[in-house]
């Protein structure tokens, strides 16, 4: 119950005081609820602390409160507090078919890990997670864009949870595995994946 006071008295208090009171949860982690063979996931993502959310039992139990609470703005309250940005390559560039080096900012980790995507219509491409400077709170990643050429791609950062991760750690294990690189068909975005920033690239022939 004061979980939900302190809620409600933020919102009665105007947008910023609001946000105030969200930016003080802004380390919590949200509970549990490729193109072919030249993105290779480097197994020891799994110990980047970019892709481990806090353990701290106490930040895990109001984070589970909160997200009972209002569950509908899990994502919304992702993407306000991540504030994750895609600076390069800028919308609507002409990209090389290949490797491309993107790059972006954000606000706050907020207890998340970030993944890049590449897609286009209903399939996606998993790209592992950005490098993170967090002095500058700067990110970092090379992204694969493959054809067509003839279509719109598009290269998102992504914020993923404890509900996602076993989708995404099955596609790199059967990467891994079998060397090809196919894409997950989504026609909807599963629980724990939340699109944090998205661009549209156009791919050209060397």
């Amino acid at each position: 119950m004061a979980d939900a006071t302190v809620l409600k008295c933020a919102a009665m208090l105007g947008k910023f005081h609001c946000i105030d009171t969200l930016l003080t949860f802004s380390q919590l982690p949200w509970p549990a609820a490729q193109d072919r063979a030249r993105i290779v996931f480097d197994c020891r993502m799994a110990n980047d602390p970019a892709m481990m959310s806090s353990t701290n039992p106490v930040l895990h139990y109001v984070a589970g409160v909160l997200r009972a609470i209002v569950p509908p703005l899990v994502p919304w309250a992702t993407c306000v507090l991540a504030r994750a940005r895609i600076t390069q390559p800028e919308d609507n560039d002409v990209v090389i078919v290949g490797t491309i080096p993107v790059s972006g900012i954000y606000r706050f980790e907020c207890g998340l890990s970030f993944v890049l995507l590449h897609h286009y219509g209903n399939n996606y491409w998993p790209q592992g997670s950005p490098v993170l400077d967090r002095t500058r709170h700067t990110w970092k990643k090379d992204v694969h864009i493959g054809p067509p050429v003839d279509d719109k791609h598009f290269v998102s950062i992504a914020a993923i949870t404890e509900d996602a991760r076993p989708l995404f750690n099955h596609y790199y294990q059967v990467g891994e595995s079998t060397g090809q690189w196919n894409p997950i068909t989504l026609y909807k975005l599963p629980n724990g994946l939340t699109i944090l920033h998205t661009i549209r690239v156009q791919p050209k022939l060397a």
